[in-house]
């Protein structure tokens, strides 16, 4: 089992096609390194508390750090 995870985030769907392209090459780059790779869309939210995610507010990015 490797020491390493990458996690990767974004809305499900994805909102133009070329962030697949950018997606499997970090997919491909963990694979290449011995890591373990997850990709997690709108559900990586759900990981945070309720009060946290409504104070928050639209800051997403803040938020996944969080998650």
């Amino acid at each position: 089992m490797p020491d390493t995870l990458v996690f990767q985030s974004h809305r499900d769907p994805l909102p133009q096609a070329w962030l697949g392209r950018c997606l499997d090459s970090v997919a491909g780059w963990a694979r290449t390194a011995g890591f373990d790779y997850r990709f997690l869309g709108d559900e990586i939210f759900e990981l945070i508390d309720p009060r946290l995610r409504e104070r928050l507010g639209e800051r997403q990015a803040i938020a996944s750090d969080l998650a």
